[in-house]
C-alpha cells in the first residue's frame, strides 16, 4: 500500500516555477479513492465468511464506510 501511495505522489505532486507544489489536490484524491476500494474489498471479503452478529457488524461497518464516502 506504501509504494502504491508514493506512486500516487511521484505522479501527481510537482513544482512549479516559484516552488510552489502542484497536484496535491489530485494526488490527495488518488490516495482517498485506493484506501477506500482497498477497505471495501477487505470487509467485503471478511464479510462473505463471517456469521451471525459478526457478519452483522461488519455489513454494518461496510454500510457506514460507504455512505460516509459518498457524503465527501
Amino acid at each position: 500500500m506504501r509504494s502504491q501511495v508514493i506512486q500516487f505522489i511521484h505522479e501527481d505532486v510537482h513544482e512549479d516555477r516559484r516552488g510552489d507544489l502542484c497536484g496535491v489536490e489530485r494526488a490527495a484524491d488518488a490516495i482517498v479513492n485506493y484506501i477506500y476500494a482497498e477497505l471495501v474489498s477487505v470487509l467485503q471479503k471478511e464479510l462473505e465468511q463471517a456469521y451471525g452478529a459478526r457478519g452483522d457488524g461488519l455489513a454494518e461497518a461496510l454500510e457506514f464506510i460507504q455512505q460516509r464516502f459518498k457524503e465527501n
